[in-house]
């Protein structure tokens, strides 16, 4: 058996474990006709399009254009310096004060953007965690005021197939935008 899976490739594989899941769905589907009521939502999609998902995401834009002017104005700065100096060594007198402010200049500048993109990826994250902890509470509440069996996510890639009937996701960004309106 292990010289078999070793042999086949990685795609043969993935439609194998497909074809397992596929099958293993059957009595899923058999389940649900005798009255049980299953769903899918996509979790992202609901961080993404809820109003106050599309909040966070505005205010994270701002937060990256305010981060970005700031850093533009120290390049600026940079430049200019650059310049003088480009000057002082045409006039045969390089200036070696000038040098070394700009280089420590670069290296901040550096520094800056670097702290800069960890701060909005930090955010970011934050921002992603504290919304899909209310998304999945609301997914909860909607499941037992809609009387859903289960209801389960299909952007973690488990899922292989579901039709469309099924997707609440929709649902899910109204009922999300209920419980947490923007104010």
């Amino acid at each position: 058996m292990l010289r078999f899976m070793s042999s086949l490739k990685s795609t043969q594989l993935s439609a194998i474990c497909a074809l397992a899941f596929a099958i293993s769905a059957i009595p899923l589907v058999a389940t649900a006709q005798n009255g049980e009521k299953y769903g899918f939502v996509n979790i992202s999609q609901v961080i993404t399009q809820s109003d106050e998902g599309q909040t966070e995401a505005k205010e994270l834009e701002s937060l990256g254009a305010e981060k970005e002017q700031r850093l533009n104005a120290r390049r600026q700065k940079l430049e200019e310096l650059a310049e003088q100096y480009e000057e002082s060594v045409q006039s045969g007198q390089p200036d070696a004060e000038l040098r070394d402010r700009i280089k420590k200049l670069k290296r901040e500048l550096e520094r800056n953007v670097r702290q800069a993109q960890s701060d909005i990826d930090v955010s970011r994250k934050d921002r992603i965690q504290q919304l899909g902890a209310k998304v999945v509470q609301v997914v909860q509440q909607f499941a037992r005021d809609n009387d859903y069996t289960a209801i389960f996510r299909t952007d973690n890639g488990q899922v292989v197939y579901v039709d469309s009937g099924v997707n609440v996701t929709e649902e899910v960004i109204a009922a999300y935008n209920k419980a947490h309106p923007i104010e």
